[in-house]
């Protein structure tokens, strides 16, 4: 591994210890994070309006068949035919539905989501300073750590980046070099990268 990614490595560690390590900070990131987790969802909850609309619409046209039908309107054979086609529309609606509730359940972040981590973070506390190298490496791979290296106002900084937030993070001791590759960041399986500027 590259010296200089050694300095990144201990900086943006820091960092991620501080983000798992303070209860509130990381609710606190959290919390930041749940506006823009809505505003990227709002497409699956319009569409889940438009499908709950469609479902409300159906049953009732389902349910109008079936007055109509007891009303001698429609002919026995007639009001099967609609019916199994209304039934078929009704059952694809809520296989859609489920669909997207489960999307949205899966990528919103709920208060109780937060407080779940919390506990999570709490309990695996006590273990982070004893995390080997690998173990580091998969807790970056789970927090979809990715950041850029670059000089901002004369300072090496690490524009860092994950799930749980994103820090600007003053690196010192990287010398002044201009890089233009990608480089592993960290030997990760998921790729974690840093993009030198």
């Amino acid at each position: 591994m590259c010296p200089v990614l050694g300095v990144h490595y201990t900086a943006v560690w820091r960092w991620i210890e501080g983000l798992i390590l303070d209860r509130e900070n990381l609710a606190l990131a959290l919390r930041e994070l749940q506006p823009e987790s809505q505003r990227a969802n709002r497409p699956l909850q319009e569409r889940l309006a438009i499908v709950d609309q469609q479902i409300a619409d159906h049953r009732e046209r389902y349910e109008k068949l079936l007055d109509l039908y007891l009303g001698g309107q429609y002919a026995r054979e007639m009001r099967i035919k609609r019916k199994v086609c209304l039934e078929k529309t009704i059952a694809s609606l809520n296989e859609e539905r489920e669909r997207l509730a489960e999307s949205l359940a899966a990528s919103e972040i709920t208060n109780e989501d937060i407080v779940s981590i919390q506990e999570f973070a709490s309990a695996i506390a006590k273990g982070l300073k004893y995390l080997t190298f690998e173990e580091k490496c998969r807790v970056v791979d789970l927090l979809e750590l990715h950041g850029t290296l670059t000089v901002e106002d004369g300072q090496n900084v690490v524009f860092a980046q994950c799930v749980l937030g994103k820090e600007t993070l003053n690196i010192a001791s990287i010398p002044t070099r201009e890089y233009n590759w990608h480089e592993e960041f960290l030997p990760t399986s998921a790729g974690a990268r840093l993009r030198c500027k």
